[in-house]
């Protein structure tokens, strides 16, 4: 069974301390530009571990036409986000859902797209997890701190690999192929699955 490695009670009220419900979302996405490289991949995308909203509203924004559904654990930070949505007049499915079991059918988006989720996992759950997302989607992205990162702040116990454990996480989730990208403090994994 997985198991974060820091307790996640403290997020709701990190979420609003960090990002207000009338943050602009182009603030936001000055600092999250992968965000947008997982947009341009497909029209269905699901954002796991949603937190604050953002991403999914910086897709929406910018991308209306794109189908966008929005997903986390934690009812409070789900509840964030609906009114987060509301507050910004943007219709947004959301669904608490856990990353490692996706109620979803094989294909059924184009993009997994999550930003600081991995590296809250110990390796073996980040490498089942992705082959969860690869399972829904052909393509996931993967928003990370790397060990060149700047710290960050009252989220827990965040790993910062670099781009070779990255590279070997990625290795280990099975037949797919990948890219890793650094902007910044945050890396970003773009993962493809192959065809067989």
């Amino acid at each position: 069974m997985q198991k974060m490695r820091h307790d996640p009670s403290r997020w709701d009220e990190n979420i609003l301390r960090y990002t207000p419900l009338d943050m602009d979302y182009k603030e936001w996405l000055e600092k999250s530009p992968y965000v947008l490289k997982a947009a341009k991949l497909g029209n269905h995308i699901l954002e796991v571990g949603g937190g604050s909203g953002l991403g999914c509203l910086s897709i929406k924004k910018e991308f209306p036409e794109k189908e966008v559904t929005y997903s986390d654990t934690n009812d409070e930070v789900c509840r964030l986000a609906v009114k987060r949505f509301a507050f910004h007049n943007v219709k947004i499915p959301v669904k608490k859902i856990d990353a490692f079991t996706l109620p979803f059918d094989r294909n059924a988006f184009d993009v997994v797209y999550h930003e600081g989720v991995a590296e809250h996992y110990d390796e073996p759950d980040i490498i089942r997890m992705l082959r969860e997302h690869l399972r829904v989607a052909k393509f996931v992205v993967m928003d990370v701190p790397t060990k060149w990162g700047l710290g960050m702040g009252g989220y827990g116990d965040e790993r910062k690999f670099d781009n070779i454990d990255w590279h070997g996480i990625v290795f280990r989730a099975g037949k797919i192929v990948e890219q890793f990208f650094r902007e910044k403090r945050y890396g970003c994994v773009l993962t493809r699955r192959l065809e067989l």
